[in-house]
């Protein structure tokens, strides 16, 4: 619902209104403010438009599961080797990998129901 209210209001609901305002007076600045608006708008819209084209493609989707899927297969292989002891010896990812993991799987479990707000949405 946030994440609603937000993108409208960054695609252009307050834009429109200040387009009304404008267009209203006849002065001759007013005129080229309401052009530079409407290019605005119009740039939204067009932004608006590529993120759901890109979003809506199943290979732009899938690459994040994808590069996710390795992290979690190790999260579970260190899950069940302490849980059951099946001396699997699985070993803690090596430095930065370590790390990455964790910001990797953090960061999908934050954007991902971000995006399917986002998603849901646009599909209005």
């Amino acid at each position: 619902m946030i994440t609603g209210f937000l993108l409208k209001f960054l695609t252009s609901g307050v834009l429109e209104k200040l387009l009304d305002v404008y267009k209203s007076s006849d002065d001759n600045k007013t005129a080229v403010l309401s052009k530079e608006i409407e290019a605005e708008i119009a740039r939204r819209n067009a932004v608006k438009d590529v993120i759901a084209v890109e979003q809506g493609s199943w290979w732009t989707s899938l690459q994040r599961p994808l590069v996710l899927a390795p992290f979690i297969l190790h999260i579970w292989a260190v899950v069940l080797d302490s849980v059951f002891t099946f001396s699997w010896d699985v070993a803690q990812l090596p430095g930065m990998f370590h790390e990455l993991e964790f910001a990797v799987v953090l960061s999908y479990f934050i954007t991902r129901p971000i995006e399917k707000g986002v998603r849901g949405y646009l599909s209005k």
